[in-house]
Parts: structure tokens; C-alpha cells; sequence
């Protein structure tokens, strides 16, 4: 009866078609909270004192009243990576870029393609990525300006690259790369 309702994650019925489904299913009540304007936009609705605001301005009512009340608000951090891309371990797809001191962040030229993993023999679980013990990999050459130049240590998360192995699959024969 709920097959294709078992992954609701995100438990907002009013907000979510899937949950809403599933609620009315399970026959629990809850107050719609958007409705749908003409022109594509959501207007709050049964929100008090947010009701008739667009979603945005609610939003950002929403947030200041949280912060205003000490429960919450914006979160800026410098510290969150994007975890699919930037991982500090050794699997996993180097990311072909050179940190330059002269130029800056540099890619690595196509005809470099692709940056392979050096080999690692001791794996430590502690600081950085394990690429980064392996100096005569890391320490390069800036290919814009020849001067001396680090290479990223973080790799791409496995995800990432396995999404692409459906193209050699269909072209085996390519020897460009």
C-alpha cells in the first residue's frame, strides 16, 4: 500500500508532494503552510505573523526571529568542505590543480592528464591527507611559470569518479585518454 513512500525523509507534508501523500495515507493531519501563486512564486499562509510574506522574505523573517531569540540563525563557516570533492585520503581521484606562490591556483595542463596517485606505503589515520607525506609528489613545477609549486593533496570522493565510467565504456577504444 506505501510502496515508493518508504524513503520519505523529509517529513514537511504541506511542503513535500511525497510526504503529503504518504501523510493523507496514513490518515495524520497537518496544516498547510505555502500555496502556489500565479505568477510561480509560494506565498506563507497559516504561519502567523509570516502569513502573506512571498517564501523568501519568510525565510529571512524566520531566520532573524531565531537569531533575535538566541535559537538559531545564519551559519557562515569556513571550516565545512564539500565533502564529494575535497577528501583528505589517499583513494579516490586527484584533483588536478597547483597551488602556485607567483600564480595562484593553476590547472594542471590537459596534456598532464590524468594526475596519478603516487604510491603510498604508510597511512597514519591522523592530520592531513595521506598525499600530503609524499613530497616529491606534492613538490612540482608551476606549469605557467616554471617556479616551484605544491599539488593539491585533497582527492575527489569515489563518487565522483565513478560517475563518469560510463563514457569509457562507451568509447574503449580511445586512446586520447
Amino acid at each position: 500500500e506505501f510502496e515508493g513512500y518508504l524513503d520519505s525523509k523529509i517529513g514537511i507534508p504541506s511542503t513535500n508532494l511525497e510526504d503529503g501523500i504518504l501523510a493523507d495515507k496514513l490518515g495524520l493531519t497537518y496544516t498547510t503552510v505555502t500555496e502556489n501563486l500565479s505568477d510561480g512564486t509560494e506565498r506563507i499562509i497559516n504561519s502567523a505573523r509570516f502569513t502573506g510574506m512571498h517564501r523568501d522574505e519568510a525565510f529571512c523573517a524566520i531566520t532573524q526571529q531565531a537569531q533575535d531569540e538566541g535559537v538559531g540563525g545564519h551559519l557562515t563557516s569556513d571550516k565545512l568542505r564539500d565533502w564529494l570533492i575535497s577528501r583528505q585520503r589517499y583513494w579516490g581521484t586527484p584533483i588536478p590543480i597547483i597551488h602556485c606562490k607567483s600564480c595562484g591556483t593553476v590547472p594542471v595542463p590537459y596534456k598532464d592528464l590524468p594526475v596519478l596517485l603516487p604510491k603510498v606505503t604508510s597511512f597514519t589515520g591522523k592530520g592531513s591527507s595521506p598525499l600530503s607525506a609524499v613530497t616529491d609528489w606534492i613538490n612540482c613545477k608551476c606549469p605557467r611559470c616554471a617556479g616551484n609549486a605544491v599539488r593539491e593533496t585533497d582527492t575527489m570522493d569515489t563518487f565522483v569518479d565513478s560517475a563518469w565510467y560510463y563514457f569509457r565504456y562507451t568509447d574503449p577504444h580511445n586512446s586520447d585518454r
